[in-house]
């Protein structure tokens, strides 16, 4: 460190006071000789008389404005990049992995994971057949069944409408409406017999593609439900996804086969080997567009 700023500083602000601007400046990232150009600058500039008094004074100042400075755009860096942060997780929620074919025991024990900050889920209620689906890869209904906090880590960007209240009532997916032409408006009614996919004994997950020839649909209960809205794709369904999902509300009194698990976690980093362990050999997905950042 230059002997003669040093001796300028002690001399009118003390040793501690020098200490603690080199500590300040290393936790900003600058670098004593980009703070001290700064202050260089301040001084040659402000005061041109040569008098040493001033000099001293300007290169005091010189050290306010240089930290100032510094400490603003990092505060405005973190700030911007907070906020980019925030538009992601409105957009794509702020789950790190979801297992889709899990059930309570495992979000129980997720729970109690002190890697884990929060634990939602909604419903594999079942699935169902529109006649007027063409698609050879994605012939189905998926219906999921949200809880009211399923929401905040999985959202869903509604186009028109409001969301469901009950078991009786539906989102439908715009990009159902677009691919096959569907006229669909709010307060139009739908009567599916919803089951479950089925491949032997094997009950088949919406995170495992449409299996033609080998897989069936079981013979489920008839329901009627209310469209209440319409919303875009959602993030969680992936382009191979059997289903287009209508999501509805949890209903407690209804059992399911199974449940969809999202898992926000305290380390982003660690999320490939926290699925792997968790749940070996079964099937997740990652949030792509969150981890990117």
């Amino acid at each position: 460190m230059d002997a003669t700023l040093r001796e300028v500083i002690s001399e009118k602000a003390g040793e501690t006071a020098f200490d603690g601007f080199e500590k300040s400046t290393g936790a900003l990232g600058a670098s004593v000789k980009e703070v001290r150009d700064v202050i260089e600058m301040s001084g040659k500039t402000v005061f041109r008389d040569g008098r040493s008094h001033y000099k001293k004074t300007g290169v005091i100042l010189g050290i306010v404005l240089a930290v100032t400075f510094l400490a603003g755009n990092v505060l405005g860096a973190s700030s911007s990049s907070d906020s980019h942060i925030d538009n992601l997780t409105e957009e794509y929620g702020s789950w790190h992995v979801g297992y889709f074919d899990a059930n309570y025991v495992f979000k129980q024990t997720l729970l109690k994971d002190d890697r884990v900050t929060d634990v939602v889920s909604f419903d594999n209620v079942g699935y169902a057949t529109l006649s007027c689906i063409q698609d050879t890869n994605k012939p189905y209904l998926f219906i999921a069944g949200f809880n009211e906090e399923t929401y905040e880590m999985v959202p869903v960007q509604l186009i028109t409408g409001r969301l469901p209240k009950d078991g009786s009532e539906v989102l439908m997916p715009s990009h159902l409406l677009s691919d096959i032409n569907l006229d669909c408006a709010v307060g139009d009614t739908l009567n599916l017999a919803v089951g479950l996919r089925q491949d032997g004994d094997d009950i088949l997950s919406q995170h495992i593609p449409y299996r033609p020839g080998d897989e069936l649909l079981s013979v489920g209960e008839d329901k009627t439900y209310t469209v209440v809205g319409i919303y875009e794709k959602p993030i969680f369904e992936a382009a191979d996804a059997p289903g287009y999902t209508l999501i509805t509300a949890s209903d407690r009194t209804v059992l399911v086969e199974s449940i969809s698990v999202f898992v926000s976690l305290k380390e982003v980093e660690e999320v490939y080997h926290y699925a792997d362990g968790t749940a070996p050999g079964a099937d997740y997905a990652v949030n792509s567009k969150l981890l990117q950042e």
